[in-house]
């Protein structure tokens, strides 16, 4: 039971052996019988450009003082541009089980919403993986957001979205676009 585990989490908060208490993926429902034990501190869910199924919960914790640390924030790379066409991966292949991304009609529209995001880019001369973590960590509903990397390199590409945003055309830009092509 939830309060079993808020118990024990509280327990530890008190006794100095954690600083913060989060959660992975509860509803808010679930946050709030967790609070009648203890203050959550942060929440993960996921989102992105092409994973807003939690945005009202994400703003929902921004009016509770609730920190979010997004998971997702690239897509499973797809908002990176490394795919640009149609995988044929193995049918039991982890992405195509677990996302959504990679089949159509998903994929068509990610590919228009790319489209965009690489005209960004070019005048930006900037990758699109920094387009896709500063789109969301721009929503003032995310704290921060967590990206896979493969190697150092890509994880100082990844930080360097914090030396610069997009403006707010930009952002109205991309966030029209996904209005429009409805993928969530």
């Amino acid at each position: 039971p939830v309060e079993v585990t808020m118990k024990a989490l509280a327990d530890l908060k008190k006794s100095g052996k954690i600083r913060f208490i989060g959660v992975s993926n509860f509803d808010r429902n679930l946050i709030e019988e967790a609070q009648k034990v203890v203050r959550i501190d942060f929440l993960q869910p996921p989102y992105s450009m092409v994973e807003e199924s939690q945005k009202e919960l994400l703003a929902w914790c921004e009016t509770q003082g609730i920190g979010t640390m997004t998971y997702g924030s690239l897509g499973a790379g797809i908002l990176t541009g490394a795919i640009r066409e149609l995988p044929d991966w193995d049918e039991k292949d982890f992405r195509y089980t677990f996302y959504d991304y990679f089949k159509n009609p998903k994929f068509s529209k990610i590919m228009e919403l790319l489209k965009v995001m690489d005209k960004i880019a070019q005048v930006r001369n900037k990758p699109l993986a920094q387009i896709a973590i500063n789109w969301s960590t721009q929503k003032s509903y995310v704290s921060t957001a967590i990206c896979g990397v493969r190697d150092p390199q890509q994880a100082y590409e990844n930080c360097a979205t914090f030396d610069w945003e997009l403006t707010g055309e930009e952002m109205e830009l991309i966030d029209s676009e996904i209005e429009r092509l409805q993928m969530n």
